[in-house]
């Protein structure tokens, strides 16, 4: 009796996922089962194309009733392969009608679960210590297999298909400096400093002072380490604090995708706090990860893969909630913003490359292939969400409104 009922579930849940799967509208997917049997699904004319192999046929189970968070994880755990993961992303990014549509009674359980779990991660100033250093107090070691020597964790500017990546992130700096327009005599604040590189160009190209602020331990002794030996001591001082804890006066304020730590609930108060240090005819250069305004409501109150595994408490902003946050909080206002999403999906290609090519080293580091598929996932994952347009990446200009030239936008 119960292997008839077992069976009963599972060809209901085959023929439930091949009925999903059949829904593809764009792009084209080859899927291989276990046994060797095999379907196509999608626009056979698309050139956007993936093969999946299916290896452990849980992974119908973990699609159903966990749903996107159930797919990647059961890519994590080996239960399945594809020749291009990007690929396979983007054509699920593509189709949102189809990922919508995988709805159930088990799924929308999951979904209130997964939603619960983002909750209690909230970016309290004890929460948000303790979601920064789970991902960036992986190992200084762990962030060097796949990021340039700056260590510049963010993404960067390519001029030309020629431009490597060291190249790309010196023009991001470069640029969101030159949109500040700094000077020797300017005191500059860095909210979310990472591991310095824009810090220390700041201090060294324009002589400016210049206070480094982060929340990770390993960044904040790496930052001290380097300022010591590029013997910047004196134009730069490093804090291991909370933004919500600044005080003191600067003339620019510098955040380099920070604020999708701060979580939807602290947009008010990253602004004004930010408000509050500025002096009045200060500026502030923020660089924001966004999603569209269309979907920030539903993006807000769920979960997904991202926050899930990779940022606990993380949260995206819209430009709209942007601006709803500072209208509400400050007197500061949008004077210039550029969109350089484009460039993070290259980014995000060259440090997979680089990850990939140092499998070996993360290996003897004592990473195991859960975590080494986990972090390909995500790579892949937001290279598909910017390739696709499905995320941006903003270069914002902020002043007070009194001094406010007309908006302008690249």
């Amino acid at each position: 009796m119960k292997n008839t009922i077992k069976k009963t579930i599972r060809i209901f849940l085959l023929k439930r996922f091949l009925s999903w799967l059949s829904q593809l509208e764009k792009g084209r997917i080859h899927l291989t089962f276990p046994d060797g049997k095999s379907y196509d699904f999608g626009n056979p004319h698309n050139n956007l194309e993936t093969t999946i192999k299916i290896n452990n046929l849980e992974v119908i189970t973990d699609a159903i009733i966990n749903g996107d968070i159930g797919i990647a994880e059961s890519f994590m755990e080996s239960k399945w392969e594809t020749d291009n993961l990007t690929n396979l992303l983007e054509i699920a990014i593509l189709n949102p009608n189809f990922i919508q549509s995988n709805k159930s009674f088990f799924n929308i359980l999951s979904r209130l679960y997964e939603r619960f779990s983002h909750y209690r991660n909230k970016n309290t100033i004890t929460n948000s210590k303790s979601n920064i250093s789970a991902h960036y107090d992986l190992g200084n070691n762990f962030f060097e297999t796949f990021l340039d020597k700056s260590m510049t964790y963010s993404c960067g500017i390519y001029y030309g298909s020629d431009c490597s990546l060291e190249e790309a992130q010196a023009n991001k700096i470069n640029a969101i400096l030159d949109n500040l327009s700094i000077s020797e005599n300017d005191n500059v604040l860095d909210i979310g400093c990472g591991w310095g590189q824009l810090a220390i160009t700041a201090a060294s190209k324009y002589k400016c002072n210049v206070t480094a602020v982060t929340i990770s331990q390993q960044q904040y002794d790496y930052v001290r380490s380097k300022i010591h030996d590029l013997n910047l001591d004196s134009n730069v001082e490093v804090l291991l604090k909370d933004y919500r804890q600044l005080d003191g006066n600067y003339d620019k304020i510098v955040s380099v995708e920070m604020i999708e730590a701060v979580g939807h609930d602290g947009l008010n108060d990253f602004f004004s706090v930010c408000d509050k240090v500025l002096n009045q005819n200060g500026s502030i250069a923020i660089q924001a990860i966004t999603i569209p305004d269309n979907l920030y409501e539903s993006y807000r109150k769920g979960s997904d893969f991202i926050r899930k595994h990779i940022f606990p408490g993380g949260h995206l902003p819209s430009l709209g909630a942007i601006d709803s946050a500072l209208l509400k909080s400050t007197n500061l206002r949008i004077n210039y913003l550029d969109n350089i999403g484009q460039h993070y999906a290259t980014t995000l290609n060259h440090w997979k490359k680089r990850f990939v090519k140092n499998k070996h080293i993360l290996n003897s580091l004592g990473y195991n292939e859960w975590f080494i598929r986990k972090w390909l996932y995500y790579f892949s994952y937001c290279e598909a969400a910017f390739k696709t347009g499905y995320l941006d990446d903003l270069q914002i200009i902020l002043t007070r409104s009194a001094q406010n030239k007309p908006f302008h936008q690249n």
